[in-house]
């Protein structure tokens, strides 16, 4: 989809290759301002796809492509792994400069061993099953919560209380009148 930081001149190939058709009245995209053209492309917009949905789909096995969450790091076992080798790196670091980080990741990447993935792996289910948890919480709490009826928003209902009609009952125990405002 064009953005607004996108030059012209890509909106208008933008909007040739997906088909998009000229606007009545319109010779060439290029007489439209680059708002309208952001605007007509709106109503053309195209799923996004990722190359390795295709591979997956079709790669003939029976395989579910999971996608993690952003930011949620310790549900990523590669992240925890990674959190690892730095923790080693930052910890046997006494020298500095670029060559020795490097060896020293190097060195420490062999420290990841087959038990170290399968604690990462116990780990984020942990994780997982810690935000299942709280999540079933979540919904058992508002379905088993009484309905506020200040909260209730009916759009069917033709009762509405407009500004004029307010009172001073919402507040009983308010007293305006002592209030200064000058001070």
């Amino acid at each position: 989809m064009p953005k607004t930081y996108w030059r012209k001149g890509q909106i208008v190939e933008w909007l040739i290759s997906h088909a998009v058709p000229l606007p009545d009245g319109v010779i060439n995209f290029n007489e439209l301002t680059k708002a309208s053209m952001i605007v007509l492309s709106k109503n053309y917009e195209i799923q996004e796809r990722f190359i390795i949905d295709d591979l997956v789909r079709d790669c003939g096995k029976d395989v579910k492509l999971l996608w993690l969450p952003v930011a949620r790091p310790e549900l990523n076992n590669i992240e925890l792994i990674w959190a690892f080798v730095k923790g080693k790196v930052s910890e046997l670091n006494s020298v500095g400069g670029t060559k020795n980080v490097y060896n020293l990741t190097l060195e420490c990447l062999k420290l990841v061993t087959p038990e170290l993935w399968a604690g990462c792996i116990r780990e984020s289910i942990k994780y997982e099953e810690k935000y299942w948890t709280r999540d079933r919480m979540i919904e058992i709490d508002l379905t088993d919560r009484p309905s506020n009826p200040n909260l209730v928003i009916d759009p069917n209902d033709e009762a509405s209380e407009s500004e004029d009609e307010s009172s001073d009952e919402e507040f009983p125990d308010s007293d305006d009148s002592d209030m200064d405002f000058d001070s």
